[in-house]
């Protein structure tokens, strides 16, 4: 930033000038931000001030509206910025019809030559002219009068002129043109705005006028929310895009006056900043609104099972295709699943946080619904256990490491991380979650404590089986570790076969039911493995089916009606994909029962069913049987 207040500097201090010089730069980046808040500091305040006469174009009726707008702005700085109004200036507004309020200049011109006495008034010496919004006034039919106004005051009149663009306002063929045209005759030399992520921060902060509110947002874990590099690049560029980050600051620092001097303040702004961040861009890119927030209300840290589960009444994951309004709940019912997915994955999985879902932040950013800080408080319950008092000290130390190792010592810090793999290895951290974490810090930091990684990864498979031997875990818990985690993080897989294990999905009754579904009830049977709507089936991922070869089995598929044989077919598309080859690869037992099945299918094509079985479901199946193969 530096650099560009030099580069425009040297052109204020040239002699002689040819051309203006143009400060472009990406919408919203900053760029009039910049010059009203640093350059015209930087200008009032040189050993000469050199006065800024600074307009917007956007919104002008005509080219002859430029002049009479550089003048208000000339007497509008001299008055507000000066303190000065000179003798010159005030004979000249005499002869000009001329109101004066008491903060702002207005006026009203009946004069044959009235350009003139505008240029009389605003002096050459030690002032620069800046035209903003230059590409919301230019077009065709205006272009080349527009050109003439500002090499007019370069040529003739020896004003310096500094001109602001948006580098990527029109793409058009005709624009083109226009810009490349403009450029050619009026720009001496250009200078790039483009502010790192922490300058624009910096900047906007600075204008909340606090302290504090600026010491917390220099903080690494702030810093790293707001670093295009942590996110998608398709995302980068709304992290360079000061309207939306205003927008976010906005909202944020009122959150921040309220939880300020919390005792707990600084790891509960930073779950609420991570929401917001993610829930404005949205907002402001039109993913989401006040009528639809698309799923993110499933982000609670507890979840009911009977409110995303399976069971027999659930409705088809395949449905009658001449239902077109079934079709259409289904498909934003699926869309609506994977926007919170990857809404998690943009905002919150790098950072290894959750993600919590407040209606108070959710309507006001959408709504400007005024935020009720009772109700906020109260959904703070639903954060994860970190602000549980009955945290074991594992727990405990892990919350600290993970707000960030600056503020330990190499001695604390090794005596915490012992401390750690003991706690790990015996099995009372509290959550399924902290041993995901403890391994992640363990493994990170494993030359400390003096293992190799096969040793290491033994006790803390020890300290989770030990935890399972002591606590009953819930379905819910591998509900959240399979939406919020990678499952090809080991101790995330090791987890949810705990899981699996523990509750018995194979049992004897559990597979009993899984084969008269299949026989009686295909839709039914289909449905066990669909993602609800919030979550991934419990069979998501895991095999089960080699379990349900029967006779009864084998005769039903011979017996397909033309409806199940598409169900079947469809069901074996959407489960067997290349990534889940190693999960699922006992079930090739499945697959090759289903074939042989088929195979024994008499080959009577008169009937529509046996056409569909062998036609559409075979080919599936060969597919399917490849993929492991």
């Amino acid at each position: 930033m530096e650099n560009i207040k030099d580069n425009i500097l040297q052109y204020l201090n040239r002699d002689t000038t040819t051309g203006a010089l143009q400060i472009k730069g990406n919408w919203g980046c900053g760029k009039t931000y910049f010059v009203k808040e640093e350059l015209f500091k930087e200008l009032l305040a040189l050993e000469k001030p050199i006065i800024p006469v600074m307009i917007s174009l956007f919104g002008l009726d005509s080219v002859k509206d430029i002049h009479y707008s550089l003048l208000n702005s000339y007497i509008n700085i001299m008055n507000d910025k000066i303190g000065n109004v000179t003798d010159d200036m005030n004979r000249g507004l005499d002869y000009l019809d001329f109101k004066y309020g008491s903060d702002k200049a207005v006026f009203n011109f009946d004069l044959h030559d009235e350009e003139e006495l505008i240029y009389k008034i605003i002096p050459r010496e030690n002032v620069v002219l800046i035209l903003d919004d230059v590409e919301r006034f230019m077009n065709e039919s205006n272009v080349e009068e527009l050109m003439g106004v500002i090499n007019n005051l370069i040529e003739n009149r020896r004003y310096k002129v500094i001109i602001i663009y948006n580098d990527d306002f029109k793409k058009d063929d005709k624009s083109t043109y226009i810009k490349s045209n403009f450029k050619e005759k009026i720009i001496g030399c250009t200078v790039k705005y483009s502010p790192s992520y922490d300058e624009m921060l910096g900047i906007m902060v600075k204008m909340f006028k606090c302290t504090e509110f600026e010491k917390f947002m220099k903080k690494d874990e702030v810093l790293n929310i707001f670093n295009p590099e942590n996110y998608p690049k398709e995302y980068k560029a709304f992290f360079n895009n000061l309207r939306i980050i205003k927008f976010i600051l906005s909202i944020f620092y009122n959150v921040y006056l309220h939880y300020k001097d919390d005792d707990k303040a600084e790891s509960r702004l930073l779950y609420y900043l991570t929401f917001i961040v993610g829930t404005s861009i949205e907002y402001k890119t039109d993913k989401i609104d006040d009528a639809d927030c698309h799923n993110l209300d499933i982000f609670t840290d507890k979840l009911d099972l009977d409110d995303f589960g399976y069971n027999d009444e659930h409705e088809n994951l395949f449905t009658d295709e001449t239902d077109e309004e079934s079709k259409r709940e289904k498909e934003k019912k699926v869309n609506d699943n994977l926007y919170a997915k990857r809404f998690y994955d943009r905002y919150a999985k790098k950072f290894k946080q959750n993600i919590v879902f407040h209606p108070q932040l959710y309507y006001h950013i959408t709504t400007g619904k005024n935020i009720d800080f009772e109700d906020l408080d109260k959904n703070l319950s639903k954060l994860v256990s970190e602000f549980s008092s009955d945290a074991s000290q594992g727990n405990i130390i892990i919350d600290k490491m993970l707000k960030g190792l600056r503020f330990y010592d190499d001695n604390t810090f090794s005596d915490d991380l012992i401390k750690l793999l003991d706690y790990t290895e015996k099995g009372s951290l509290k959550g399924c979650i902290y041993y995901v974490n403890a391994a992640y810090i363990l493994e990170r930091f494993k030359e400390i404590v003096s293992l190799s990684e096969e040793h290491l990864k033994e006790k803390i498979q020890c300290g989770i089986d030990l935890y399972f031997s002591k606590n009953k875990i819930e379905n819910d818990e591998k509900l959240y570790l399979e939406h919020t985690l990678s499952q090809t993080d080991w101790p995330v897989d090791y987890l949810i076969k705990k899981i699996d294990k523990q509750n018995d999905i194979y049992s004897d009754e559990m597979i009993e039911k899984m084969k008269d579904l299949f026989v009686n009830d295909m839709a039914g049977f289909v449905n066990r493995f669909e993602d609800s709507r919030y979550f991934r089936s419990e069979f998501y991922n895991t095999s089960i089916l080699e379990h349900i070869c029967s006779d009864e089995v084998l005769k039903k598929i011979t017996e397909l009606t033309p409806f199940e044989v598409y169900l079947l077919k469809e069901f074996i598309e959407y489960r067997y994909k290349p990534e889940f080859k190693d999960k699922l690869e006992p079930e090739i037992r499945f697959l090759n029962f289903v074939k042989k099945a088929i195979e024994q299918v008499p080959k009577d094509n008169k009937k529509l069913s046996i056409n569909l079985i062998n036609n559409i479901l075979r080919p599936e199946i060969d597919k399917a049987i490849k993929i492991f193969q």
